[in-house]
């Protein structure tokens, strides 16, 4: 195994990692990444592998959740109604903030997949996603509301600010995060329903994406960087999760705000130079 080709697929994890669930755009990061290091484009198969290894990260973390949504669901199913049940409302609340994006993959992935993968748009859209973190930081005090006191409608706006972020550089978590801040919810239910709503909008863009893009890998030697990539993003994505709950519970997110706004503002500039 090439030892460069593995330092750069446990670099490009621990960015995918810490970048997806962070909101500061996974997307936005690797094209900036190498675009500032003269790497090529690893193609839609490495993108995939490392989106899977975040996608078990936050399957992980939220577990426990997962299997009380994956019952209320086979109750509805059984029963033909939502009920009084929180967890078949958030359940249902999840489906419904799933369908924009669904939407915006299937009619925008082809021009935002190849035109728009350079580090101009990537700038532009990290300073996007800082304004949208600070507008959310913004929202008037009141008392935060229960996610579970939410209409769907608020759903699908929460939903629709997400499907934003198929653009590169306008992070999903941050869109998701601000969606849920406008609807009233505090900074930890807002974290906690965005990683809930990644659950099912990553999932279906691998399965739209990447199935094929896998199958298409020769796998050997040289492709298990791959397998080293996706566990490296897991991992990094594992404690990327559990430190960004910590956080919020005493901190606001305008540090990422200001962030994304820096390093979006000098990519414009450098991109604008070269």
């Amino acid at each position: 195994m090439d030892v460069a080709e593995l330092a750069r697929a446990i670099v490009l994890g621990i960015i995918q990692g810490l970048t997806e669930f962070l909101p500061i755009s996974s997307d936005g990061h690797l094209i900036i990444f190498r675009s500032a290091f003269g790497l090529s484009d690893d193609g839609l198969g490495f993108d995939v592998v490392l989106h899977l290894g975040t996608l078990l990260a936050v399957v992980v973390v939220f577990r426990a959740d997962l299997v009380r949504l994956f019952h209320a669901g086979l109750e509805v199913l059984r029963e033909r109604s939502i009920g009084d049940s929180p967890d078949r409302r958030l359940g249902l609340m999840l489906v419904v903030a799933t369908v924009p994006g669904v939407i915006a993959g299937v009619l925008f992935e082809h021009l935002v997949s190849g035109p728009m993968r350079h580090p101009e748009y990537a700038g532009l859209f990290l300073l996007a996603t800082g304004g949208l973190l600070l507008l959310a930081e913004n929202v008037p005090a009141a008392q935060p509301k229960s996610i579970h006191s939410r209409s769907y409608a608020h759903a699908l706006f929460v939903g629709s600010l997400q499907a934003t972020a198929i653009l590169p550089g306008l992070s999903r978590s941050g869109a998701a995060f601000a969606g849920g801040r406008m609807i009233g919810l505090s900074r930890q239910d807002a974290v906690r329903f965005s990683f809930l709503m990644m659950i099912p909008i990553v999932t279906g863009a691998v399965a739209y994406e990447g199935v094929g893009a896998l199958l298409d890998l020769e796998w050997g030697w040289p492709r298990l960087t791959y397998v080293v990539g996706a566990v490296t993003a897991a991992v990094s994505g594992f404690f990327c999760v559990k430190f960004l709950l910590s956080f919020v519970q005493r901190y606001s997110l305008l540090p990422f705000a200001a962030y994304c706004v820096i390093v979006g503002s000098i990519t414009l500039v450098l991109s604008g130079l070269s």
